[in-house]
């Protein structure tokens, strides 16, 4: 790891920001989710299918295996470049608790990036800013492992903290 680099694990559990809005009915989140994501990656009913024009303004939550939203996609612009991954334009990614308290953990957001939907990573050699309880992350050339709940930063990372604390106990 380059001394400039800063990785965030499991950022600090808990929330006191609640979901933008609340799922009607789970059958129609997930066939929501499947929609969007075959339109995003171009994985329609037929091989040859390929998007032609990007997704403006979009948004797709997606669910674990347990059926609670674990993070949602959103973006000015989705553009598909092949049937793994889309470069999205005005990135803004919530990363939820995965529980039926739906509480947003974390927010991250970038001018550019190229996410691995099924992956569930997101990558940029931009900026980005990332919001969670009680702190803040910004920098350049970071990478989001939702699989792993981790955020690395690798260039001109910066963390404030809003929390008080003692170093000298």
């Amino acid at each position: 790891m380059n001394p400039h680099s800063f990785s965030v694990r499991n950022a600090l559990p808990g929330s006191l920001a609640r979901a933008a809005f609340a799922i009607r009915s789970l059958c129609a989140a997930r066939v929501f989710a499947g929609c969007g994501v075959a339109l995003l990656l171009g994985a329609g009913l037929s091989a040859q299918l390929t998007p032609d024009a990007p997704l403006r303004h979009f948004r797709i939550p997606m669910f674990g295996d347990d059926g609670f939203k674990t993070w949602e996609l959103r973006g000015v612009e989705g553009i598909y470049l092949n049937s793994a991954e889309s470069e999205i334009v005005g990135l803004d990614l919530l990363v939820f608790s995965g529980d039926e308290r739906a509480l947003v953990e974390n927010r991250i957001r970038s001018p550019r990036a190229r996410v691995l939907m099924e992956k569930a990573r997101a990558q940029g050699e931009t900026s980005i800013f990332v919001t969670g309880p009680n702190f803040s992350l910004a920098g350049e050339d970071w990478t989001w492992e939702g699989e792993e709940r981790k955020i690395t930063v690798r260039r001109a990372a910066r963390v404030t903290f809003d929390e008080d604390f003692d170093i000298l106990r």
